[in-house]
């Protein structure tokens, strides 16, 4: 929850820049699918970090109940891990091309002429 809302609120703050790119000749789709893009790179880089460290404490813990017990009684649930982070990147790309579009409503000449 914490990402999208991170995300929408970047949409909105990114107003002027969404207009200046505009202005420069991107199309209104264009920002969308560049906004859509990014949002991905970033969920998937988040995705990939946080794993990472997940990765080493699960190891930890492991190898922590290996020596205690002499075998491994943790279980990781694939499935249920792998839909949560296909919906997370799913909510946070939607969430940044809504935002965009919202952002792209207004003309770009009246944004970029708009002090912050």
């Amino acid at each position: 929850m914490a990402v999208i809302n991170a995300v929408a609120l970047a949409a909105a703050a990114r107003k002027r820049e969404l207009a200046v790119a505009r202005l420069s000749g991107l199309t209104r789709g264009q920002t969308i699918r560049t906004s859509a893009l990014e949002a991905l790179a970033v969920s998937a880089i988040g995705v990939i970090l946080g794993a990472a460290a997940a990765a080493c404490c699960l190891l930890a813990a492991r190898r922590g109940f290996l020596t205690l017990l002499g075998e491994p009684v943790l279980v990781i649930p694939w499935a249920t891990l792998l839909t949560l982070t296909a919906v997370s990147i799913t909510a946070v790309v939607g969430t940044a091309t809504i935002g965009t579009w919202l952002a792209n409503r207004t003309n770009p000449i009246t944004l970029a002429a708009a002090r912050e």
